[in-house]
């Protein structure tokens, strides 16, 4: 399993990532949308883990490059936002985008595994 982290906070993002290595998971971490972008042309993730609030992109905006970039390339990666903020703040269009959860901050390891990484088993 292969997952990207986008968060605009170094320390978050190392955090999920590392989190995401220690269960076996292969995982990146990247601080601006750009370097998501980048990292996508040459890898393919299975979960991308972004915040929807990033510096000069807003998350959906992020979710749409990247389905347009994988799209004809297998299947289409799980997107889960993670935010500090409520959902009303969340943008109208994530569901029909493809995002499939939106998490507020803090989560707990057991949320991290059951609702990122989908390893409910493993609780």
């Amino acid at each position: 399993m292969r997952l990207l982290v986008v968060d605009p906070t170094p320390d978050t993002a190392e955090l999920f990532s590392e989190m995401a290595k220690a269960f076996g998971a292969k995982a990146d971490a990247v601080t601006a949308a750009a370097d998501a972008l980048r990292l996508a042309q040459a890898e393919r993730y299975d979960i991308v883990l972004f915040e929807p609030v990033l510096p000069g992109i807003h998350g959906y905006s992020l979710v749409v490059a990247l389905k347009r970039l994988w799209e004809g390339r297998g299947a289409t990666p799980r997107f889960v936002a993670l935010s500090g903020s409520q959902p009303a703040f969340f943008h109208p269009d994530y569901l029909s985008a493809g995002v499939a959860r939106h998490l507020i901050k803090p989560i707990t390891i057991e949320d991290f595994l059951k609702n990122v990484l989908n390893l409910e088993q493993m609780m």
